[in-house]
């Protein structure tokens, strides 16, 4: 019915069973159904996750209903050796939204676009490869930080490097056992051939998937508990926008005001990103167009000049607001004058109460919730931002 990895498996079960009123439907539904619940130990972290796109794939289980929408999900691209160019006779290997070429291998999909791009540093530090669409006229940066064989200068032979593909490809497909004896052999021939540079770059290499266990790219459980508060909040909302779903990169931007007594307003933007702060993409704001104690026309004021960048600043997945029914009206305001439709609620302090622009009433989730948790944070984050601010402004016109 349902396929997942979890650094604990104990944790993981539990909490399906923990906080059932809070459970989706859907979930609900699935937990009503169990009968066995059985586990695959995995050697390391890549080989779960791995591991799991591999039979999520395969046995296409019921609720695992977020897995069969795959443009929403990272595949790893490994391109085909071809003929005709030159740069078609080294194939890249890359991350991708969705598979469209035939003539390429696609691993995955993936949920966790961390992991992904983690996954392909450990493996480039293995077994280089290049990225470049087209050949430079000399080598990258790549190349000297020993992260691409540099095919462009002709530093490495077709034959070799698709040597290294192969194994990547055999890496990816779980079959490590094949690539350690693989190198291991071709180590031996490169010794007794008395190559020994050579020889001690398979050495190495046999040396890191010996210590693969060392690299960590599933969650540890303080950013676990974020990105599963982030999945949960999502699942929620799905009942309210239909066409929200968790992806990779999944951006959020929230909003406040500062001011005491009207003066000094100002407004902050955070951003987060599979729930972890994008700080280069805060933005503060100095009210301009409000001079009296009016948070609601001073959010406005945020978001309509917010939005004037849409074609500069990336939109976001959601936005939250620290507020309730009038930030909504603003929100829904400054979204039309715009042109645009981003889901967005409002977190009210006083209770953490949530409001939606289709919910009649405002929604209070558990206090134990993951999603609620969540949005404290990254509310939280976005007063701290607001407040620093308009101090700083404070003080400058007292100063004066």
């Amino acid at each position: 019915m349902y396929i997942g990895k979890a650094s604990s498996i104990r944790k993981r079960v539990h909490s399906y069973f923990r906080d059932r009123p809070t459970l989706l439907p859907r979930i609900e539904k699935m937990v009503s159904q169990i009968a066995k619940i059985d586990f695959i130990e995995s050697r390391s972290e890549i080989e779960a996750l791995l591991l799991e796109s591999n039979l999520i794939k395969k046995q296409k289980p019921k609720y695992n209903v977020e897995w069969k929408d795959d443009k929403n999900y990272l595949y790893i691209k490994v391109d085909k050796k071809g003929k005709g160019s030159r740069e078609s006779m080294f194939p890249r290997v890359s991350a991708v939204r969705k598979p469209q070429e035939s003539e390429a291998e696609y691993f995955g999909p993936f949920t966790d676009a961390s992991a992904v791009r983690k996954t392909l540093s450990f493996l480039r530090r293995l077994f280089p490869y290049r990225t470049c669409r087209l050949f430079p006229a000399r080598p990258c940066l790549w190349y000297h930080i020993k992260r691409c064989p540099a095919p462009c200068i002709e530093a490495i032979s077709a034959d070799d490097y698709n040597e290294i593909i192969k194994q990547i490809s055999l890496f990816l497909r779980g079959k490590q056992d094949v690539v350690f004896s693989t190198l291991k052999k071709e180590m031996t021939k490169l010794s007794q051939q008395k190559k020994f540079e050579q020889a001690a770059q398979l050495r190495d290499r046999i040396k890191a998937l010996e210590h693969i266990n060392e690299i960590a790219v599933l969650r540890t459980d303080s950013i676990g508990r974020e990105m599963d508060g982030q999945w949960e909040l999502i699942n929620f909302l799905q009942s309210y926008y239909p066409n929200i779903s968790d992806h990779p990169s999944f951006r959020i931007e929230a909003y406040d005001v500062s001011n005491i007594s009207g003066t000094n307003g100002t407004g902050s933007m955070v951003v987060f990103v599979d729930g972890k702060r994008e700080s280069n993409e805060y933005r503060r704001f100095a009210i301009k167009t409000v001079k009296k104690m009016d948070d609601v026309a001073c959010m406005k004021e945020i978001l309509r000049r917010r939005f004037a960048h849409k074609d500069e600043w990336l939109l976001p997945d959601l936005i939250l607001l620290d507020g309730g029914k009038g930030q909504l009206q603003a929100a829904r305001l400054a979204q039309k004058e715009h042109r645009l439709y981003i889901p967005y609620l409002a977190l009210a302090k006083k209770r953490e109460e949530i409001y939606l622009p289709e919910a009649k009433r405002p929604i209070v989730l558990p206090k134990s919730s993951p999603a609620l948790f969540f949005l404290q944070r990254i509310r939280d984050e976005a007063h701290r931002f607001a407040k620093s601010y308009h101090l700083k402004l404070r003080s400058k016109k007292m100063i004066a």
